[in-house]
């Protein structure tokens, strides 16, 4: 069949696009990362758009793979190229990579408002250590493995969860029962980059994959937020990913984190996951983190280095 790539066209596309990410989670499990929750929690709800008029104007600059009307594949432009694929293409993935680079290219001629690039070259891609058939295929089609990687852990549940301890003074709430979200909105934005507002936060519960357990926030005998940790729930594949955890400076080094995460792959294991996953940024830049998800149980189960083009 012949591959073909364009750009995404909306509601139709976004339906499509769920179900096979779902579905290639189920061929490949959690190592299948850019899944319909990695994709939702990036989508911010600003101007009082729904969930569903967020996720298709935010899905503007992905550009899709098909055989016949099904798709197979995609390159999300807004992340310079992040790449996810049909586990059962990848045999052919030298031929999807040459029809993606030829509509980008063009896309990037023509100036489509859309691209974030001004060149080919500036793309790069996340393939995971050991994955021989993407390797050989990028090596052949002028890219290299850089420095650059993450690191997926996941939470299999063959042992019981420890039990979490808060220290005095502490409690846990959910983010559905705080009344004043600006502490909440300046955590995110302080401590992990993410600038959401109070609209997004309150309407995040409209996603498919929001559970409200999983949205947690731990917070200090003031009646103040101190910590937070957000997750989503892939029903169809029993998989909980946590995206977000985060706790205030003056709060620390008191073993929150600790005890929230806990209480997070609790609240996960109630829904019904048989796994949770967590992917986070080099552990030699990012120690704390990393410590955090391996102090609760989380084993490593994949390195995801970034590949990037070489310039002509």
């Amino acid at each position: 069949m012949a591959i073909q790539c364009r750009r995404f066209q909306g509601e139709s596309d976004y339906i499509k696009l769920r179900d096979f990410l779902q579905e290639s989670v189920s061929l490949l499990g959690e190592k299948f990362y850019i899944n319909i929750n990695d994709l939702e929690f990036a989508f911010d709800l600003y101007d009082n758009k729904s969930h569903l008029e967020a996720a298709c104007e935010q899905l503007n600059n992905l550009v899709l793979w098909f055989e016949d009307e099904k798709i197979i594949g995609g390159i999300w432009i807004f992340n310079k190229m992040q790449l996810f694929i049909n586990p059962e293409k990848k045999h052919i993935f030298n031929d999807i990579l040459r029809v993606g680079e030829e509509t980008v290219k063009e896309f990037i001629k023509e100036g489509k408002e859309f691209i974030t690039m001004s060149d080919y070259s500036e793309c790069k891609w996340c393939v995971f250590q050991g994955d021989n058939q993407l390797e050989s295929a990028l090596i052949a089609n002028g890219y290299y493995k850089t420095d650059e990687y993450w690191v997926l852990r996941n939470f299999d549940y063959s042992k019981a969860v420890e039990e979490p301890k808060l220290s005095e003074g502490y409690y846990i709430k959910t983010l559905a029962e705080i009344s004043d979200l600006d502490k909440v909105i300046e955590m995110y934005r302080e401590c992990l980059g993410m600038g959401f507002d109070e609209y997004t936060l309150r309407n995040v519960n409209k996603f498919d994959t929001y559970r409200e357990e999983l949205d947690i926030v731990v917070m200090a005998s003031d009646g103040t937020p101190a910590a937070l940790c957000s997750g989503r729930y892939d029903e169809k594949n029993k998989m909980a990913s946590f995206e977000a955890v985060a706790c205030f400076r003056q709060h620390r080094k008191k073993g929150l984190s600790k005890a929230m995460m806990l209480h997070a792959l609790k609240a996960a294991r109630a829904l019904g996951a048989e796994v949770s996953t967590v992917l986070t940024l080099t552990p030699d830049q990012f120690p704390a983190p990393n410590r955090l998800y391996e102090s609760v149980g989380f084993k490593l189960s994949g390195i995801k280095y970034i590949w990037k083009k070489i310039k002509e």
